[in-house]
């Protein structure tokens, strides 16, 4: 921290004194790779605390006393273990040094700050800092990362095979195929929509159902208790047939209890959802084509061979929903993620839009199809 702070300290001054602390604990688990790389020679690293994520009847206590519909609370869904001695820890320090003008905070730290301010206004109506200065705090955010259910079968795309190949096995929800039970040549998206394309399905204004997702039925379930683990969500992102996936549960749970598990749905390199064993969800009592009617956000690629593909998918959630405009965002890349290095003021506006629309209101919104 003394490195970090260099900045703030040549500007404050001189006169200044400055108090160092590390947090009680040494870190568990695995360190971000990012903070090993550039901050290795420091370690080991500390922690104030370890998040554990509540179990699924810990959080119906609270939705209890909420009154809030089972399976729908996002408040206090985490469990800061140990919070109560690094508590302990900080009054202890803060007796023995004194007051302070300015007590500054980095990333859990800031969050550690935060709760003992309160603590001690709740504890002692006593203020131990003037101002409270937070770098890069965290409100806590938590992300959940699934892969797919099955490992992918068939030879996979070259340029994933060159970029990630370190990251083998790669997974996939459901193996495509055509809608009569014949087999794809290569198993993947790109080749599903060209055989929709070779097939006839795509002429005209129908949507075609042209293929049939082999295996969907066991992913959605492990997808459902996973949800049911973890969720809610403000946000789930989908990546090419991950998108297609997002896009079959988001129906599924509106068809079954109109409960909805995520605020904004981010889909990537989607490709559309065309297979005749996910049909009824999205087609209502006279046929027609029924959009998702929720948030969402699309991230194409210019140079994907799946360019029109992730159009398509758009094209089938909702204009508007909850005020939010649907968002497609084109960037200069292929199937993959827009490259950071060339997409800041993207990415920023992407953080600014995800905080901006999660953060009107916490209740649950029930949807009718």
């Amino acid at each position: 921290m003394e490195s970090q702070t260099q900045g703030l300290r040549d500007a404050l001054g001189p006169n200044a004194d400055f108090v160092f602390l590390n947090a009680p604990f040494e870190a568990r688990g695995p360190t971000d790779e990012v903070v090993e790389r550039l901050f290795g020679d420091t370690a080991p690293f500390y922690e104030w605390w370890s998040a554990r994520s509540l179990e699924k009847d810990e959080r119906e206590v609270i939705e209890g006393e909420e009154g809030a519909p089972q399976g729908t609370t996002k408040q206090w869904c985490l469990e800061f273990e140990d919070i109560d001695q690094s508590f302990e820890f900080m009054d202890e320090q803060l007796k023995e040094l004194g007051e302070f003008d300015l007590a500054v905070g980095f990333s859990q730290g800031s969050i550690m700050l935060t709760l003992l301010s309160m603590w001690y206004l709740r504890k002692a109506n006593k203020r131990w800092w003037k101002l409270l200065l937070c770098v890069c705090g965290v409100n806590p955010q938590e992300f959940v990362v699934l892969n797919g259910t099955y490992e992918a079968e068939g030879p996979s795309d070259p340029m994933i095979e060159s970029a990630y190949a370190s990251s083998a096995p790669f997974y996939e929800w459901f193996e495509n195929q055509l809608a009569n039970g014949q087999p794809l040549l290569y198993n993947d998206a790109e080749s599903s929509a060209k055989a929709r394309l070779l097939s006839g399905a795509d002429k005209g204004e129908d949507h075609a159902w042209s293929l049939s997702y082999k295996g969907i039925e066991q992913s959605m379930k492990r997808l459902d208790e996973e949800i049911r683990r973890h969720g809610p969500f403000d946000v789930v992102i989908g990546f090419s047939q991950g998108a297609a996936l997002l896009s079959i549960m988001t129906m599924w749970y509106l068809r079954h209890g109109g409960v909805r598990w995520w605020k904004l749905a981010i889909c990537v390199g989607g490709v559309d959802v065309s297979a005749v064993n996910v049909k009824s969800l999205f087609i209502d009592e006279m046929g027609h084509r029924v959009l998702v009617p929720l948030p969402s956000i699309h991230l194409v690629g210019k140079t994907d061979p799946l360019f029109h593909e992730s159009h398509r998918l758009a094209k089938s959630w909702t204009d508007e929903a909850d005020g939010f405009e649907r968002w497609v965002f084109e960037h200069d890349g292929g199937h993959k993620f827009p490259a950071a290095s060339r997409n800041k003021e993207f990415y920023v506006e992407l953080g600014r839009v995800i905080r901006q629309h999660c953060r009107k209101g916490a209740e649950t919104i029930v949807s009718k199809l």
